[in-house]
């Protein structure tokens, strides 16, 4: 039924015009005293995060780096629900163009094998 109500309004036009989030707050502490959008937001990415690593499995006995990279994705499963989008820093166009001469440097650099270096 969302999707045939969505189907009518524009892509960026807002779909629940009038709706702020005090009244989404308002209607969250009427059903929980506390509860707001932020919170059921929180609880709501950690559910997700707990979902994804229990559906990996134990992983206390893996390596450190393997920890980090479940950790991450993780994140990663929690912030698509939340529609988080990262920004490109305003730095990123020189931080690629530095590690594109890095890339340049070493393809033109002549590597020695050890058997090179002792000659």
């Amino acid at each position: 039924h969302l999707k045939e109500f969505t189907d009518k309004i524009p892509p960026k036009d807002e779909i629940f015009t009038g709706i702020t989030s005090r009244h989404v707050n308002m209607y969250f502490s009427g059903i929980v005293d506390g509860l707001s959008a932020k919170v059921f937001r929180t609880y709501l990415a950690s559910t997700v995060v707990s979902k994804y690593l229990k559906n990996v499995g134990n992983i206390s006995d893996k390596s450190p780096i393997e920890k980090i990279y479940h950790a991450k994705l993780a994140n990663l499963e929690a912030a698509k629900m939340c529609n988080h989008k990262r920004t490109i820093p305003k730095t990123f166009e020189k931080s690629l163009e530095k590690k594109r001469e890095g890339i340049k440097k070493a393809k033109n650099a002549k590597t020695k094998t050890k058997k090179q270096e002792i000659r």
